[in-house]
This record gives C-alpha cells, structure tokens and sequence, in this order.
C-alpha cells in the first residue's frame, strides 16, 4: 500500500536505489523556478530502503527546501543523502536568515511542516534535529535507521 503512495520520481527496477535520483530530479525542478541555488551530495553507497523510508526522506527534503525557498531568504541550499553502514542521514542546509527567536513562540516548530516532518520519522525509528541561528541559516537532519530495534 505504501508503495501506492510513493511519489512517481520513486519508481526504480527491483532492488534498486531511487532515493538520490528522486533528489536530484525535486532540486533541479526546483532550480528552474527559484533563486536559490540547490545542490544535491550523496556519500557512500546507496543501498534501497524501502517505498517507505525513501516516500518518507523525499517528502522530508520536499518539505525543508519549501521552507528554504518560502522563509529563509537563502541564495545557497545544500541537500545531502549520507548512506551508512545503520542508517541513513537527510541533511538540508542553507544559508539564509536563520529562524527567529524562539522564545517569542509557544510552538517550537513554527506550524504544522516539521511537526509532519517530525512524526513521520517517529514511526520509522527515526530522529529529527533542526539547528538555526537568526542570520546564519538552518540545518535540518532526518535519520533514520536501516535495522529497527
């Protein structure tokens, strides 16, 4: 059933890495109508992870570049797939205006995108840390183990 929800730029042949090309497909979309330059890396090899944990990586670098591109003011975003030997690491960075001081919101996600984010790592056994500094941009990284304890 997952499967029936992944997005299309998921479909790969049998036992075949999708997620770095779904990556690089969603930042050159990106590329063509925004400001921002996006850079996709990926580090070491990619193994497949699954319909879900790939549905769940793309929509969580979908939902942090929207961001980038909605809020932080950035000219630079750098998407990286991190692949090792336990897990796999989705890190966005840019260098945009940071987020604002904390203090002035009861909510520390600032609206329903990370809070989303966040959830649909949970039920994968994953993590979600987000690191800003007003006028020194965001870094947001999703892991997610490849063996469920």
């Amino acid at each position: 059933m997952v499967q029936d929800l992944a997005p299309a730029e998921l479909a790969s042949g049998p036992g075949e890495p999708a997620l770095p090309d779904a990556l690089r497909q969603t930042c050159e979309r990106l590329a063509v109508h925004a400001s921002v330059e996006v850079r996709v890396q990926v580090h070491g090899t990619a193994v497949p992870l699954g319909a879900e944990i790939e549905t769940a990586l793309l929509r969580t670098a979908r939902g942090a570049l929207a961001n980038v591109l909605e809020h932080a003011a950035a000219s630079t975003a750098v998407v990286t797939l991190t692949n090792q030997p336990d897990a796999v690491v989705l890190d966005v960075r840019d260098d945009g205006r940071g987020l604002p001081d904390r203090t002035a919101s009861t909510d520390p996600d600032r609206g329903r995108g990370l809070t989303g984010i966040r959830a649909r790592l949970r039920e994968l056994g994953g993590t979600l840390v987000l690191e800003s500094e007003p006028g020194e941009g965001t870094a947001l990284a999703a892991s997610v183990p490849l063996v469920r304890s």
